[in-house]
């Protein structure tokens, strides 16, 4: 992800469901947002949603899901540092009827709205708008569980 790289140029780049909070460290942050505004042509947006710091503090959930022929568990662990773990696990039915389990641990990391920012504004972006869901503007985006951002080469 933070090695975004191709010899083209666009108006809009989106990283959408978080998948910036994948990035582990703020430096891949920073390499990430350096990778995109070079993709951008000249007044290109760049439009990317992530959990909050308060987020991740407060998460701490189950998710279950069944269909004929799958169960889902998510269950999320709140750690240090503003990360949490994700684990997934998947029961699959096969061609014989009978269920395999898999599973996969995730974690996901943020870093305060302002050092995103800092980050954003290093990278080169002019304009960066700070929004909710609906892409309204935010008075405090600290408060909030997921920001919305909108940054401008």
């Amino acid at each position: 992800l933070n090695k975004f790289v191709t010899k083209e140029k666009f108006d809009l780049v989106t990283c959408i469901y978080d998948l910036v909070n994948y990035l582990e460290t703020y430096g891949e942050w920073e390499d990430f947002f350096k990778s995109v505004y070079k993709q951008l042509n000249k007044g290109g947006k760049f439009m990317f949603d992530f959990n909050t710091p308060k987020r991740l503090a407060d998460w701490n959930a189950i998710v279950y899901e069944q269909s004929s022929d799958m169960d889902y568990v998510q269950k999320v662990y709140p750690t240090v540092h503003e990360r949490v773990a994700i684990n997934y696990v998947y029961y699959l039915k096969g061609e014989n009827g009978k269920y395999h389990k898999t599973s996969t641990i995730y974690t996901e990391t943020s870093f305060d709205v302002q050092n995103v920012l800092m980050a954003l504004k290093k990278a080169g972006f002019k304009n960066v708008e700070l929004c909710d869901f609906n892409l309204n503007p935010l008075a405090n985006p600290q408060s909030r569980n997921k920001v919305h951002v909108i940054a401008t080469k």
